[in-house]
């Protein structure tokens, strides 16, 4: 009798195991210098809304001075949602012009163009195949204090 209840104790035990590990959300976080705006489509400097160019690891600063430092994650709630965090000052010092755009009476910053997540630097997020931020997808801008949070819903294949 002792034998059968510690088979079914360990199987609880392995099967909740199981379960708590399948409910865990990616906590990856990718650091990144971001240039933001649009990039033309015949070259020139970047305008408007969006990601103009992106520099990641191992130092995402030194590779990019005029970048924004900024972190980039999977919602902890939502798989398809990103969130881009940084700082207000650090915007405000290198990319000025931006600054009313996320600070609008809309509390959003919806991209003119699409930018793509496929990019190798992307791969600890575990994203979907395919995955981007199309032009307009839904976001949500949350400024508290010096940090801005922006949430993305990207879209993949």
């Amino acid at each position: 009798m002792k034998i059968k209840n510690y088979s079914l104790l360990a199987i609880c035990f392995f099967a909740g195991a199981l379960f708590i590990t399948g409910c865990q959300t990616n906590t990856q976080t990718v650091p990144v210098s971001v240039n933001f705006g649009n990039p033309p489509a015949g070259g020139g400097p970047c305008g408007g809304k969006g990601i103009c160019s992106a520099v990641a690891n191992p130092t995402p600063v030194a590779n990019n001075p005029s970048g924004v430092a900024a972190t980039l994650q999977v919602s902890s709630t939502d798989k398809n949602v990103l969130v881009l965090t940084f700082s207000m000052a650090d915007l405000k010092a290198k990319q000025p012009e931006q600054e009313r755009l996320f600070t609008d009476a809309s509390n959003t910053y919806n991209f003119d163009g699409s930018f793509d997540l496929s990019d190798k630097m992307y791969a600890p997020l575990k994203l979907a195949p395919g995955a981007r931020i199309d032009k307009n997808s839904k976001s949500k801008v949350e400024i508290n204090g010096d940090v801005v949070k922006v949430s993305y819903t990207y879209s993949h294949n």
